[in-house]
């Protein structure tokens, strides 16, 4: 069967170029892509073409369009080749993960685009972080090569037991790594109990020392450190200081709740988000929210903390007293307001509705995550910074440069052992 030729019509608009699908040399009127007169943002629009009926039609039933909003698209696992229609490769099973998607999010997604941004849905476009994709990538790749691989080793093994004459057995497989990790992520780690012969398939099997498990745990970690460095320096990126932003860092904390303990000089743990400290019990119920609370791994006690973003103003502009004495700015000295004042309404509930929960408010302490030091232009406005917050022993001011090379400075440490 010879294969239709196809090629795009471009048409010019004033912000956009649009090109439409061209089957032997005509235009069937099918958008199929659009791209900004920058090139940075491009939306391809699937398609399969139906060669009875002689017309291209959408190739998914709820995505209508995947394109990119920072000029890449990733290297595997998509394809903006017109031949192949544009889409979701299936070598790579991702095509099975957003049919999947689509599934459970009915009329909630029509649009995939590509993003450096943290991943979210916008107005019934998901915003894709390429590196979450790469994440989704590389697991559904090792499933389907994997998956398949059994299923024809099952197949075979059934013709044997049927036809041992006819059929050989068949070998044994080869163990694709990731494979250990993708089983047993679908079980809750509490109900995991290995039997003996668990245990002794895994020491026969995996021939490794005691020492090289350690190597390889901290090499996990490294890597794991790395990763939210990375994260954290792309959120840093941002210039513009948003509602959004202050939401991005929100859930980059949520989702990496062990960075408190680095803070606080005490082991803590994240125990609740967006909390209402007015409220009926510990599950909430007023309009007084903190951003976090987190908790003492041994005492139970709980500290406040609040996040603002890398683009808050630590300092006004213009000197208090010239020439070298700087006021806080505002945002600063609201936010002090805002956490006392949580942890004071907080107080008065507390013993009345505690209810069962393990915690306990001694003096709790409060934090403030703020500001960048490095946007000081210069020597006077830190020192003006820096004595207001050396002088303030009710709130912790930690500003998020400073955070960074915490963080830094614990994956020195691993990269030293």
């Amino acid at each position: 069967m010879v294969r239709e030729e196809r090629t795009l019509y471009h048409q010019s608009l004033k912000t956009k170029d649009k090109y439409f699908l061209c089957i032997d040399g005509k235009n069937t009127n099918y958008l199929a892509m659009e791209r900004s007169k920058n090139k940075k943002r491009t939306l391809w629009y699937p398609f399969w073409y139906d060669r009875d009926l002689k017309q291209p039609k959408q190739k998914y039933r709820e995505i209508k369009g995947i394109g990119t909003d920072y000029g890449k698209i990733p290297s595997t696992g998509f394809t903006a080749g017109i031949n192949s229609g544009y889409g979701f490769t299936r070598n790579q099973g991702v095509d099975r993960f957003f049919y999947y998607l689509t599934e459970n999010l009915k009329k909630e997604v029509e649009t995939v685009i590509f993003t450096q941004k943290e991943t979210t849905i916008e107005r019934k476009k998901l915003l894709l972080n390429i590196r979450d994709f790469g994440r989704v990538r590389s697991q559904t790749k090792s499933f389907t090569e994997s998956s398949s691989k059994e299923e024809k080793h099952l197949h075979k093994t059934l013709l044997h037991t049927l036809l041992p004459i006819k059929v050989d057995e068949p070998e044994k497989l080869i163990y694709i790594p990731g494979s250990l990790k993708r089983y047993m992520s679908k079980y809750d780690d509490a109900s995991v109990t290995l039997s003996a012969d668990d245990a002794e398939s895994v020491i026969q099997n995996l021939d490794v020392e005691k020492q090289a498990v350690l190597s390889t745990k901290n090499e996990v970690d490294r890597i794991y450190i790395e990763d939210v460095i990375s994260e954290f320096k792309e959120i840093m990126s941002q210039k513009t200081n948003t509602s959004q932003l202050e939401e991005r860092w929100h859930q980059f904390f949520k989702k990496h709740p062990w960075i408190f303990t680095n803070i606080f000089a005490y082991p803590a743990t994240y125990f609740r988000d967006k909390f209402n400290v007015g409220g009926q019990d510990l599950s909430g119920g007023s309009d007084k929210i903190v951003d976090f609370l987190a908790k003492s791994n041994f005492t139970n006690n709980v500290a406040f903390v609040e996040i603002k973003t890398h683009k808050t103003p630590l300092t006004q502009k213009r000197p208090y007293r010239k020439p070298s004495i700087y006021s806080v700015s505002s945002h600063i000295t609201g936010s002090i307001v805002q956490v006392v004042d949580q942890k004071t309404t907080f107080l008065k509930n507390f013993h009345a509705r505690k209810g069962s929960e393990d915690v306990e408010s001694l003096n709790s302490c409060c934090l403030i995550v703020v500001g960048s030091i490095k946007s000081l232009s210069d020597k006077d406005k830190r020192n003006s910074f820096e004595l207001f917050r050396m002088s303030n022993k009710d709130v912790q001011i930690v500003t998020f440069d400073e955070l960074q090379e915490k963080m830094e400075t614990l994956l020195s440490l691993f990269i030293k052992k």
